[in-house]
């Protein structure tokens, strides 16, 4: 009976027990070469995936697997970048929606009238005001209360030449439109609300008179604010014209009044403060002479004051002692 071929293939080289794991199979495998694997079966001529150095981690939560014999894992290896979460899109910098913000800045906003201007009561006070300062300043043309409820247009025309007229003579003399002088006029004054063209167009209507109304009112606080300063200026320069001729007669025996102690601080204080004001024009310009000027001016204006109250004081305390002397006489 002829010999049975042995089942399996044996290899003419020694296997050894110490058997050295490779990364990609078996000793007995790297033994018999590239086309043989365990079991007799052939291996697959697909060519191996080199693995990563880079440690995985596990796809079930385990530990992490550093050059693992098994082979690639079939799980993918995780970005380190932080992922965001799903249906959030990138957010803007300027912290609103998805559109971008401009950083322009937007148009001024337009500056609300506190004044109650739908008010009768307050209506009613600045016509009186109005009218009060057209009759004392010589306005030459008929006006009244009734006539100020609802002006015309011409009317009101006149006003307001009338009172800009007091600021800038020149103004309404036909070199510009009468609406466009206006507003400029009040912006140059610095009023602080705007005033429309359509307003001026309708000057008497009911809904645009208020606002006009209110910004005449305005007007004539400032002017009377000017003509305050300028008969403060002319009071002072009467004064010290009558300080000056009273010096000069001293020695034939005239006398000179300052007026009451009230009267004498509100005058010394004005004359402080109008020191103030043109030194610190002369220090912005700097003009050292002019500054150095008015202190001395200033010093001798109070200079003036004192000597005069020392007169007066010496003036009071001879008649008191003579007043006293002739009680003494009479209680003897």
């Amino acid at each position: 009976m002829p010999p049975r071929p042995p089942s399996r293939r044996t290899t003419l080289g020694p296997v050894t027990t110490n058997r050295r794991k490779s990364l990609g199979g078996n000793a007995i495998d790297d033994a018999l070469g590239p086309g043989t694997g365990g079991g007799g079966r052939r291996k697959s001529s697909r060519p191996k995936q080199r693995m990563s150095m880079i440690p995985r981690m596990s796809g079930g939560g385990g530990g992490v697997a550093e050059g693992s014999a098994r082979g690639p894992s079939p799980s993918r290896r995780k970005s380190m970048a932080p992922v965001p979460s799903r249906g959030v899109g990138r957010k803007s910098i300027g912290g609103g929606g998805n559109r971008r913000q401009s950083f322009a800045p937007g148009p001024p906003a337009v500056k609300a009238d506190p004044r109650p201007l739908s008010d009768k009561t307050y209506v009613n006070s600045c016509i009186r005001n109005l009218l009060q300062y057209l009759v004392s300043s010589g306005y030459e043309y008929p006006v009244s209360h009734k006539t100020l409820v609802r002006p015309s247009g011409r009317d009101f025309k006149q006003i307001c030449t009338f009172l800009l007229r007091r600021i800038d003579p020149s103004f309404n003399d036909g070199s510009q439109k009468f609406d466009e002088e206006v507003s400029l006029a009040f912006k140059t004054l610095g009023y602080p609300y705007p005033i429309s063209k359509t307003a001026l167009a309708a000057a008497g209507s009911p809904h645009t008179w208020p606002t006009l109304l209110a910004a005449l009112t305005w007007l004539i606080e400032l002017l009377g604010c000017y003509e305050a300063d300028d008969d403060d200026i002319d009071d002072d320069a009467a004064l010290l014209r009558g300080q000056q001729q009273s010096q000069e007669g001293e020695g034939e025996g005239s006398e000179g009044s300052l007026g009451t102690l009230e009267d004498l601080e509100v005058r010394s204080e004005k004359a402080f403060l109008r020191f103030l004001g043109d030194a610190y024009v002369a220090f912005l310009a700097g003009d050292d002479a002019k500054h150095a000027s008015l202190e001395e001016a200033l010093i001798e204006y109070f200079e003036r004051d004192n000597n005069k109250i020392e007169r007066d004081f010496a003036a009071l305390t001879e008649k008191n002692s003579a007043i006293s002397a002739d009680i003494q006489k009479l209680l003897q």
